[in-house]
């Protein structure tokens, strides 16, 4: 089973458009989609009939935004999937990817981390693509999480995301990534298999001043980047 962990923050006409597309694409696929409501005042509402497999877990309330660290961790937790995928809420499927991904995770083996490619249509660039740089300091293709399917055995062996970036903004997705390349995860990004990762009505407003704390964490962590 592949188990689809959605973080969610007050974006729920994005999220209503992503589920739209999921239901179009993979009715039939042995799949569980987990959405994570993070501590929303206005909690996540499941589309009336939704045909998949959804489930919600819904975390304490609070008034802010914060990294998705405890968001992802708490829908693994919840998931009963062996292989995860690891996206965000508002993330569109234009054509079914979850099945070929999760085959090419098989090909790579235990270690497998599979990415697909990321186009954000407002600003026209992508977000994850094997000759794309995501951050300083990393090789092209070193993405994230806009979607990737690992093994739950190379999520825990890494230790999952680190909440030591909870009360910052920005970097535990590059965390992650080195959290995996110490473990000897194998990062491959799929240029064929293709998701849109849209900023309408989906955008958070972060404070420089969480990023300026969590780029020291990370520096401190991880010097060589």
């Amino acid at each position: 089973m592949i188990s689809l962990i959605l973080p969610y923050w007050d974006r729920q006409p994005a999220a209503d458009r992503a589920m739209e597309k999921l239901a179009e694409h993979y009715l039939g696929l042995d799949l569980e989609v987990i959405v994570v409501d993070d501590g929303n005042r206005e909690p996540f509402r499941i589309p009336p009939g939704y045909p998949l497999d959804l489930h919600v877990v819904r975390l304490p309330r609070k008034d802010q935004p914060t990294p998705q660290s405890r968001a992802w961790n708490a829908g693994v937790r919840a998931a009963t999937g062996d292989i995860l995928a690891l996206s965000c809420v508002e993330v569109l499927h234009p054509a079914p990817v979850l099945e070929e991904l999760a085959a090419q995770l098989a090909a790579l083996g235990p270690y497998g981390y599979v990415l697909a490619a990321a186009w954000c249509p407002e600003r026209r660039e992508w977000h994850c693509r094997s000759d794309v740089r995501s951050w300083d300091g990393f090789q092209p293709g070193y993405a994230g999480t806009f979607l990737a399917v690992l093994n739950r055995d190379l999520f825990d062996l890494a230790g999952g995301f680190d909440e030591e970036y909870m009360d910052g903004a920005g970097y535990e997705d590059r965390d992650l990534v080195c959290r995996l390349l110490a473990s000897g995860a194998c990062f491959m990004v799929r240029d064929d298999l293709v998701v849109h990762h849209p900023k309408t009505g989906a955008t958070i407003k972060w404070p420089a001043e969480g990023f300026a704390r969590n780029e020291q964490i990370f520096k401190r962590k991880w010097p060589n980047h």
